[in-house]
């Protein structure tokens, strides 16, 4: 069966492991404007579960199916593509996801779902932000990243972000992604408490930080390097 990529504008992918609250998972899709309805839905096994529980129709499931609920697998009708892969592959379902992105033309990804459980799984969903993947790899990155409590923001060089909604009491997390070069990464903020601005992220990977208390919006503008901004999941929070 072939899979109908036309006028998809995102890629949301289900994944494993925990995940948002449904609510959170369609409100925060709201916030972002994203139109479910043209944005091409991949699932990485029990992702599935995930998806389905939203109400948001599959167009294609992938994996080795070894912790995918057996009569949910049954249910799928033949309206969904589908790609079985042994156990035995050099790549996790979700990686796979990401490898079969690469392929369809799209503006943003959403990884929905991965948090918690094995570590290792963990760290290996880490690494898809690695921005190299951009140019030489056969797998695409996520965009944005909703975990159970977090929304994760890839920022990539000469990238500028505003966000809406963030109180006092809110954690914002800034990781450098580092990588191979003389240049030393760079980030610009402003309305944080503690400014990004003189940063040395050589020598420093993460800074936790919170917005001012006169803030009603936080500005990040990234010059040099690639980064994450881990922000809480929040149904009010924007990003423009």
């Amino acid at each position: 069966m072939n899979c109908v990529y036309e006028n998809k504008k995102n890629i949301l992918i289900f994944t494993g492991g925990k995940s948002p609250s449904t609510e959170k998972i369609l409100s925060t899709l709201k916030n972002f404007k994203i139109d479910i309805s043209s944005s091409f839905v991949i699932c990485a096994d029990s992702g599935l579960e995930v998806a389905q529980n939203c109400g948001i129709k599959v167009d294609f499931l992938l994996g080795d199916m070894d912790s995918i609920d057996k009569t949910l697998l049954e249910k799928i009708d033949n309206s969904v593509c589908k790609e079985v892969f042994s156990k035995d592959k050099d790549f996790s379902d979700t990686e796979l996801a990401f490898v079969h992105a690469k392929k369809i033309p799209h503006n943003k990804i959403f990884l929905i779902g991965g948090s918690g459980g094995r570590v290792d799984h963990f760290i290996a969903l880490l690494s898809l932000f690695r921005c190299k993947k951009e140019y030489n790899s056969i797998m695409d990155f996520p965009d944005f990243w909703l975990t159970e409590e977090n929304l994760v923001v890839f920022c990539k060089k000469n990238s500028k972000f505003q966000i809406e909604g963030l109180q006092e009491k809110d954690n914002v997390s800034v990781f450098s992604l580092f990588e191979d070069g003389f240049f030393m990464p760079k980030i610009f903020s402003s309305g944080l408490k503690w400014n990004l601005d003189k940063v040395n992220w050589k020598k420093q990977w993460s800074l936790s930080n919170r917005i001012c208390e006169n803030s009603s919006f936080v500005e990040i503008n990234v010059k040099r390097g690639n980064f994450l901004l881990i922000l809480p999941l929040k149904d009010n929070i924007n990003i423009y």
